[in-house]
């Protein structure tokens, strides 16, 4: 009987010997080891310094390993995935210090698995957990914005091309964050985002004129503000009166036209606003004002002289607002006596 309950004894404490009792902390893990004849209670704790590390090479995730016991131990850290820096792998607890740290760096971005092993006869599993290793924050700094302009025509066609280049903390390029576009006013059209090698690529129009911002932003993070102005549609010429003769501005180009007939130009534009005329290779220039449905109309005072001229035009709206200055008219002036000859 009693060799019956001293075997009893033996295998119960062998149990305990090689058992683990695992608790879960809020960050990290504890776990009691039963060690010894009779057995003591032993608690290793692993706790990591942050729930997040940052995958830049540089931020580091520190496992402080402490122990309830004053006898030396062999720790070894495991962490799972790749592109992982552990310093060092096998952090040990010198007799009577209770504690022992371990660092880990990655600049791969995933959850990876942190495991901790204790050296008995062989590695033995303490504990396990999740730690994040997220991607850097994208920088407002670092990223780039760029426009092929500033001023825009508008209209449905006339765009501001961005190239827009999105990199993080560390300068590195990131194309697995999309950015968005956003710009103020109304009547306004983005084109899609599209990523193009290393660069997001983007348009903008917009058929209301004035001063407008563009806003890059990733997330909650604004990359690039940009202002950006829209001025009016230039003025369009619908007709030509040659002294009592009217014609096509498209026919205009190939007419004859003496020295003493005088010009009057028919065009239209938006309501309300200043059109200044530009005469060349006589230098010379004029506005007229448009009627409320857009409509104007300039008569030369003087006819043109024998040679080439062309005309010029912009159009000024109620804000002051100009349009870029286009060529409306182009023709040739003969003298009279050389057409009455013809």
């Amino acid at each position: 009987m009693k060799a019956k309950f001293k075997g009893f004894i033996f295998l119960t404490l062998f149990l305990f010997n090689l058992s683990l009792v695992s608790n879960t902390l809020a960050l990290g893990c504890s776990e009691i080891l039963y060690e010894g004849s009779p057995p003591e209670a032993i608690t290793i704790s692993i706790v990591p310094n942050k729930e997040e590390v940052v995958t830049n090479g540089q931020d580091k995730l520190i496992l402080t390993i402490s122990s309830t016991s004053d006898a030396a131990a062999d720790f070894k850290v495991l962490v799972s995935g790749s592109e992982n820096i552990i310093t060092p792998e096998n952090p040990k607890i010198l007799a009577g210090d209770n504690q022992t740290q371990a660092t880990v760096t990655s600049t791969k971005a995933e959850v990876k698995t942190i495991t901790t092993k204790i050296l008995k006869s062989d590695w033995v599993n303490i504990c396990s957990f999740n730690i994040l290793f997220s991607k850097p924050a994208i920088s407002s700094s670092r990223s780039e914005v760029k426009t092929s302009k500033t001023e825009a025509i508008a209209n449905s066609s006339d765009a501001i091309d961005l190239t827009i280049t999105v990199k993080d903390m560390t300068g590195a390029v990131r194309t697995d964050l999309t950015p968005e576009i956003e710009i103020s006013g109304s009547g306004n059209y983005i084109t899609p985002v599209t990523l193009k090698g290393s660069n997001f690529l983007t348009s903008v129009t917009s058929n209301e004129v004035g001063n407008k911002t563009i806003t890059v932003k990733i997330g909650s993070t604004k990359i690039a503000s940009i202002l950006v102005s829209f001025v009016p549609i230039p003025p369009s010429l619908t007709k030509v009166k040659i002294g009592d003769k009217e014609i096509s501005p498209s026919d205009l180009d190939g007419e004859t036209i003496d020295d003493k007939q005088k010009i009057t130009l028919y065009g239209e534009t938006i309501p309300n606003a200043t059109v200044t005329l530009y005469a060349y290779s006589e230098p010379k220039s004029d506005a007229v004002k448009s009627d409320d449905q857009g409509s104007w109309l300039y008569s030369f005072s003087e006819p043109f002289s024998e040679g080439e001229h062309r005309i010029e035009a912009t159009v000024t709206d109620e804000n002051g607002r100009t349009s870029p200055r286009v060529e409306i008219a182009k023709f040739k002036v003969v003298k009279a006596t050389s057409l009455e000859t013809q």
